[in-house]
């Protein structure tokens, strides 16, 4: 299936979107940093770029410019709520954080598998 790079620095939701889109079939590799990525994306390119706008190194927008040189598909994932009265508890973090990546996953075309 498809190579996919997800450039995510909270470990959390990288590691679900890790396993949900290995369990998919595809190929995916996961990194914490920007400049990583790029240098991941560089090495050998992807079919898709999940990419996080905050980022710790880098603004997920200069990672963005980088790689859109070419036409690789790139899923931008934004956060409008952090830091402005978002979910009070790591676990309602979690909760909302999947709900996105299942809408994310969905429209990849990676739907849930039934009893999972």
């Amino acid at each position: 299936m498809a190579r996919i790079l997800v450039i995510e620095d909270e470990a959390d939701i990288r590691h679900v979107l890790e396993y949900n889109l290995q369990q998919a079939g595809h190929e995916v590799v996961g990194v914490d940093r920007g400049k990583v990525g790029l240098e991941t994306a560089n090495a050998r390119p992807p079919d898709l770029v999940l990419l996080d706008l905050m980022l710790p190194d880098m603004s997920g927008l200069d990672v963005c410019r980088t790689l859109k040189t070419d036409a690789r598909p790139l899923l931008l994932k934004t956060n409008l709520a952090a830091g402005h009265g978002g979910a009070s508890g790591r676990y309602d973090y979690l909760r909302e954080v999947a709900f996105d990546y299942a809408f994310i996953l969905g429209q990849m075309g990676i739907g849930t598998r039934a009893g999972a």
